[in-house]
């Protein structure tokens, strides 16, 4: 993180490769560290201006939280907010408002100040 902190995005995305085939390798238990990776990866995607790649990163961050931590999770809510926000970038308004009208009703819950 203190790699694209500091816009080194080529050695970033070579360690966060590094880190995602190290906990792969470790197989299903660590898959909400897999998820971690993935959306941290998924930030340089977007940070260099591949918002498209970034989308797809993300959506396979989120189901891997989904699934690993669930929906109420805050790692969960972190990578669909950022993901909501990244296809608004993208154009893609329907895809947004889908992720942030799933994800509203359980931040004003949960996060109500």
């Amino acid at each position: 993180m203190a790699l694209s902190e500091k816009r080194e995005f080529d050695e970033a995305k070579k360690l966060f490769g590094e880190a995602l085939a190290m906990y792969q390798k470790l197989g299903p238990s660590h898959d909400a560290h897999v998820a971690v990776v993935k959306m941290n990866l998924a930030q340089v995607y977007g940070a260099e201006g591949r918002r498209a790649e970034c989308a797809a990163v993300l959506e396979e961050s989120l189901a891997l939280f989904r699934r690993t931590l669930g929906i109420e999770n805050l790692n969960t809510l972190t990578a669909a907010n950022i993901l909501g926000g990244m296809y608004m970038m993208l154009g893609k308004q329907a895809r947004a408002a889908a992720i942030f009208g799933e994800l509203l009703p359980i931040e004003r819950r949960l996060y109500p100040n």
